[in-house]
Parts: structure tokens; C-alpha cells; sequence
């Protein structure tokens, strides 16, 4: 057998079978043989492996069944399937010898009814049997003891006397040792079933992108609704927190208690309309830290309003570091978690302190409370009744949305920590180059 040259022969028509149309509507529970080679390519198929084997073939569904027009077929067996009987014994043959290879999912080499060796080879696709080339009507004479002979599983003495009848071409057979014939069946099973499963590729690859993206667009109208309904209730909420208003209403009871003379609350109210228009105004997605520091503090002298002996802070950030570019309001969590989680929770004064220097080419803020020192798992549990009905839980949000958008800025020049301490408080430092 000249593997070269099947080779060659098999590439080109690889190139001719994937250059054809796609039948849209196959799917692999639905695939047959037919459907996935095409009837005429079966027959070319098996006219290059005659030619280049030296063996008869003809191809068979899952039943068994020929669906081909038989390739170089020997006169002995044209004449035994010219007769009834013959014709009926070799489509048992036929079907025996697929079906064993169905089962063992390899090439089988055995013995029909008039002594000629066959091999059935098995089409295989995604563990899927199509069916199966039948090859062979060759004469063998060093077949192992155990291959199967058909003449003594299905006996005629009819079929044995017509195969009498043409003896004299029945020895005009070629003989092949049986180890060429195992070696030719194995390549061809080879060959055939990669041809099959690169077919199989061009008819399923358009219906997995087809699936795909029908997923997608339902994932799309999933989405866009959802998004619809989340930019309605930001419009809801739009309207009905009008921020002007709000603070023409704060500049008119400021001016009341300037006339009132209570200075108190126009301090407060300054304060917050300070505090008001950088949370709600400042757009820009970065600041320097002065900016930021500002409203802290304008933040914790309200609160100092309020808790008034019972609350201390001190803001000490070296000059060189004030005018860093940092994003937006992300200190602003860390100062309230300090307020709500330790300040709040301490029976007695509590100072806030926030740092912040540059050493060794790194910017390092220092925010530290002297309240319980509760670490995340204890206030966790301190608070697990209120579900996310209290600030805390929001603080905690605020924290983490800040941590993400340093890491997303400085990526592992970036250094988060946190410490706390038992009775004496808890202890955020962000490092960043």
C-alpha cells in the first residue's frame, strides 16, 4: 500500500469536503453519514482507498445497510450477489461484521460466508457510530485462529455449491497477509474518522455561534431592562433630591441665624453647606488631597458640633503630600468608620488622627481612632441583627469601593493594611507610590 499516496489523495479531498455548502440543519443528536460526508463523497472516499489498498468497498449506515454503490468489487462476488441467496448471505456478512465494529468500536477483520476476509471499519464521530466502511473480499491465509468465519456461524450447502460454481475466479483473488490487512484497515480508520470530525466542525460551529448568540442577545434585552429600570428610579431619585433647593433652603436659615444671632447654627450650617457642595458637586474623578482633607475637616467640626469634649481629631499631612492627586472622596469612609465604629462605640473621649507623609518614595495616610479596637468579625457580629439597616454597613461599602479604586489607579504599587488593637483602637494605612 503506497500511505503516501493515500495521504495526498485523502488531503485533497479533505480540502474538496470542507469547501462545500454546511447543511444548517444538522445537529449531532440528528447526524448520519449521509448527512455528514455526502453520498458521492462516500464513493470517492472509497475509490481513492481501492486504489491505493487493493480492496473492494462499499459503506453501510448504523443498520448495516449498503448506502453506496459498491468500489471494485471481485467478478466472484458480483456473481454470488447476482443470486438471491448470495446477495441476502452477503448483506448478513455486511451487517455482522458493522455491528462488531460498532461494539468494539475498532476495525473487524473476519471470515464471509464464502470464505473471503472482510474488515469492517467503524465511523466514529464524537462517540457517535454512523456506520462503517466494508473492505476487503481479499484471500488470507495467516489469520489468526480466532477470527470469526461466517461459513460456520450461518451453513448453506445451497450458498456452498453455487460458490463451487465459480471457484475458478474465487482463486483469481489476491492473497494478503493479515498483518498489511490490520495496518490498511487502521490507517483507514484513522484517516476517515479525522475527515469526519473536521467536517463535523464546519456543520457545528455555525450552530454554536447561532446558540451563542442568541444567548447574548437575551442577556442583552435581559440587561437593557434592567438598565432602563435602574436609570428610571436614578431619574426618580434625581427629582426629588433637588440640590439647589436644598441649598437655597440652608443660605436662607443661615442668613435667620445670623439675624437671630445664633451663632452656633450658623456655624453648622455653613459647615454643611460646605460639606454639600463637594459631595455632591465635585465631579472630577481625581483631587489633590488639600481638597479632600478640607472637607474632612469640614466634616468632623460638624461633628464637633454635636459631640462637642467627647471628640477629638488632629490632621497633621506633611506640605509635599497635600497637592498629591488622589481619586475622589475615598478618605471619606475611613474618617467616618473611625467616627461610627470607634469614636461612637468608646464611653469615653476619643480623637481621630489622620497622617500623612512621604518616605522612601512612597505617599503613606495614616487614619487612626482610640475606640474598642473591634475587628471586621466582631462588629460583624455586634451589628448582625440590623442586617444592613445601620451606617456601619454602608461605612463598610464606602471602604471597600475606595480600596478598589486605589488598587484599580496604583495596581501593586498600591499597599493596603489595617490593624487593631484591643481597647485601644483600629489603625488604616494607605501606601501608594
Amino acid at each position: 500500500m503506497n500511505k503516501s499516496l493515500l495521504s495526498n489523495q485523502i488531503n485533497m479531498l479533505y480540502d474538496n469536503c470542507l469547501s462545500n455548502p454546511v447543511d444548517e440543519n444538522i445537529s449531532l443528536d440528528k447526524l448520519d453519514i449521509i448527512h455528514l460526508f455526502g453520498r458521492e463523497k462516500l464513493e470517492q472516499i472509497q475509490t481513492i482507498l481501492s486504489n491505493t489498498t487493493g480492496l473492494a468497498f462499499v459503506t453501510v449506515d448504523y443498520k448495516g445497510d449498503a448506502i453506496t454503490n459498491e468500489t471494485s468489487f471481485s467478478e466472484f462476488c458480483k456473481n454470488i450477489r447476482n443470486s438471491p441467496l448470495g446477495l441476502q448471505r452477503c448483506k448478513s456478512s455486511d451487517a455482522f461484521g458493522s455491528i462488531q465494529a460498532s461494539v468494539t468500536q475498532k476495525a473487524n477483520v473476519y471470515f464471509c460466508p464464502c470464505g473471503l476476509t472482510e474488515v469492517a471499519i467503524p465511523i466514529i464521530i464524537q462517540g457517535h457510530y454512523l456506520g462503517g466502511f466494508i473492505g476487503g473480499q481479499i484471500r488470507c491465509n495467516d489469520a489468526p485462529s480466532e477470527i470469526c468465519n461466517l461459513k460456520s456461524v450461518m451453513p448453506n450447502k445451497e450458498l456452498d455449491s453455487l460458490s463451487d460454481n465459480f471457484k475458478y475466479l474465487f482463486n483469481d483473488i489476491p492473497i494478503f497477509p493479515y498483518n498489511k490487512l490490520k495496518s490498511i484497515a487502521e490507517l483507514v480508520q484513522l484517516v476517515v474518522n479525522q475527515l469526519g470530525e473536521n467536517l463535523l466542525s464546519k456543520h457545528i460551529n455555525p450552530q454554536i455561534a447561532t446558540s451563542k448568540l442568541m444567548e447574548i442577545n437575551e442577556l442583552n434585552n435581559y440587561l437593557k431592562k434592567d438598565l432602563d429600570k435602574v436609570t428610571y428610579e436614578l431619574d426618580e431619585l434625581k427629582s426629588s433630591t433637588n440640590l439647589y433647593a436644598l441649598l437655597d433652603i440652608i443660605t436662607l436659615i443661615t442668613n435667620l441665624s445670623i439675624i437671630e444671632k445664633a451663632t452656633n447654627t450658623e456655624s453648622a450650617l455653613s459647615l454643611l453647606s460646605e460639606y454639600i457642595k463637594y459631595t455632591h458637586q465635585v465631579k472630577e474623578p481625581f483631587t489633590n488631597l488639600k481638597d479632600e482633607l478640607k472637607n474632612i475637616e469640614n466634616y468632623l467640626l460638624l461633628q464637633k458640633l454635636k459631640y462637642k469634649e467627647r471628640l477629638l481629631y488632629s490632621i497633621d499631612v506633611d506640605s509635599n503630600v497635600k497637592f498629591k492627586k488622589i481619586p475622589s472622596k475615598i478618605l471619606f469612609p475611613f474618617i467616618e468608620n473611625a467616627l461610627y465604629n470607634g469614636i461612637l462605640l468608646n464611653k469615653n473621649c476619643g480623637s481621630i488622627s489622620i497622617v500623612g507623609k512621604f518616605e522612601n518614595n512612597e505617599t503613606i495616610i495614616t487614619i487612626c481612632d482610640n475606640g474598642p479596637g473591634l475587628t471586621d468579625e466582631e462588629l460583624f457580629i455586634h451589628f448582625e441583627d440590623y442586617e444592613d439597616r445601620h451606617e456601619g454597613y454602608y461605612i463598610k461599602l464606602g471602604i471597600d469601593s475606595s480600596i478598589k479604586k486605589l488598587k484599580n489607579m496604583y495596581g501593586d504599587k498600591f499597599e493596603f493594611e489595617v490593624n487593631t488593637y484591643k481597647l485601644k483602637g483600629r489603625e488604616y494605612k494607605l501606601i501608594w507610590k
